[in-house]
Protein backbone atom coordinates (compact mmCIF):
# COMPACT_ATOMS: atom_id res chain seq x y z
CA UNK A 1 0.00 0.00 0.00
CA UNK A 2 1.30 3.28 -0.77
CA UNK A 3 -0.01 6.58 0.83
CA UNK A 4 0.57 10.32 -0.50
CA UNK A 5 0.92 12.52 2.89
CA UNK A 6 0.29 15.31 0.32
CA UNK A 7 -1.22 17.87 2.76
CA UNK A 8 -2.74 18.21 6.10
CA UNK A 9 -6.28 17.27 5.38
CA UNK A 10 -6.37 14.55 2.93
CA UNK A 11 -4.22 11.78 2.13
CA UNK A 12 -3.98 9.49 -1.11
CA UNK A 13 -3.75 5.90 -1.19
CA UNK A 14 -3.03 2.83 -3.52
CA UNK A 15 -3.24 -1.02 -3.00
CA UNK A 16 -1.55 -3.70 -5.23
CA UNK A 17 -1.60 -7.16 -5.20
CA UNK A 18 1.75 -8.82 -5.83
CA UNK A 19 1.20 -9.04 -9.24
CA UNK A 20 0.87 -5.45 -9.30
CA UNK A 21 -2.61 -5.06 -9.90
CA UNK A 22 -4.73 -2.18 -8.53
CA UNK A 23 -7.06 -3.28 -5.73
CA UNK A 24 -8.04 0.04 -4.42
CA UNK A 25 -7.07 3.79 -4.51
CA UNK A 26 -8.99 7.14 -3.31
CA UNK A 27 -8.61 9.77 -0.91
CA UNK A 28 -9.06 9.80 2.95
CA UNK A 29 -9.00 12.77 5.39
CA UNK A 30 -6.12 12.72 7.22
CA UNK A 31 -7.19 12.14 10.73
CA UNK A 32 -6.42 8.84 12.86
CA UNK A 33 -10.15 8.06 12.75
CA UNK A 34 -10.22 7.88 9.02
CA UNK A 35 -7.01 5.97 8.69
CA UNK A 36 -8.03 3.07 11.21
CA UNK A 37 -11.62 2.65 9.34
CA UNK A 38 -9.16 2.33 5.75
CA UNK A 39 -6.34 0.28 7.66
CA UNK A 40 -8.40 -1.54 10.20
CA UNK A 41 -10.03 -4.64 8.02
CA UNK A 42 -6.78 -5.23 5.63
CA UNK A 43 -4.59 -8.00 6.53
CA UNK A 44 -0.59 -7.73 7.36
CA UNK A 45 1.00 -5.21 4.24
CA UNK A 46 4.37 -3.41 3.39
CA UNK A 47 2.65 0.36 3.50
CA UNK A 48 5.14 2.97 1.79
CA UNK A 49 4.59 6.46 2.76
CA UNK A 50 5.46 9.40 0.21
CA UNK A 51 6.29 12.55 1.71
CA UNK A 52 7.11 16.32 1.10
CA UNK A 53 7.84 19.65 2.33
CA UNK A 54 3.83 20.24 2.67
CA UNK A 55 3.53 17.76 5.20
CA UNK A 56 5.28 18.76 8.12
Amino acid sequence: MGMDLGDRSTTFFRIDDTTGEILAEGKVPTTPTDFRALLGDLPRLRLVFETGSQSS
